[in-house]
């Protein structure tokens, strides 16, 4: 059996350029680690570290911006995520570029859970709002095949990846300090 110098290179590159795309991939899929789709629902969930109580945290989570409806339960909080906005700028997007769905109003369901050294956040039914075709469900937006699997189109990555980064900075909850005398 003769092996030519040139399969041997047409191997090679044609490994490397398939260990590439799958880091890409990999790589694109980076915000979706937070979120979470079962039977059908998305949800947002993070588990953040904490040494504040919950009477701390429950004080932090009422100065978060966009949150309206905040009732305090046993060890755990509900609220109502009410027309937040990503920054775009902020992630080196310009505000008619990237996704469309980034520029609407982001609505949807919270709850935080308290648990000593530790909170979850939990956002479900996540909707954006159109003034023209009205809320826009999360869940049709991101998902195909019968809401089984993620969508994988770059915009589709680009929106979930911004969002999974707006909202794990939102609710990094910690005790302001107030300097000013």
């Amino acid at each position: 059996m003769k092996i030519s110098l040139t399969s041997i290179i047409n191997l090679h590159v044609k490994t490397l350029l398939f260990i590439f795309a799958f880091g890409l991939f990999a790589t694109s899929l980076l915000g979706q680690e937070n979120w979470n789709l079962e039977n059908g629902e998305l949800r947002w969930v993070r588990v953040y570290e904490s040494s504040l109580s919950f009477i701390e945290i429950s004080t932090s989570l009422s100065l978060v911006k966009d949150l309206s409806d905040i009732q305090i339960l046993d060890k755990a909080i509900s609220f109502q995520l009410s027309n937040h906005t990503p920054d775009k700028k902020k992630y080196g997007i310009a505000h008619f570029a990237g996704p469309a769905l980034l520029n609407l109003p982001i609505s949807g369901d919270g709850l935080l859970e308290y648990k000593e050294g530790r909170y979850r956040i939990t956002l479900e039914n996540l909707t954006a709002y159109n003034e023209v075709v009205g809320d826009i469900d999360f869940v049709d937006t991101y998902t195909k095949k019968k809401r089984t699997e993620f969508r994988t189109s770059q915009t589709t990555v680009q929106s979930i990846n911004i969002i999974n980064r707006e909202f794990t900075e939102m609710f990094e909850l910690s005790v302001g300090t107030n300097d000013d005398w």
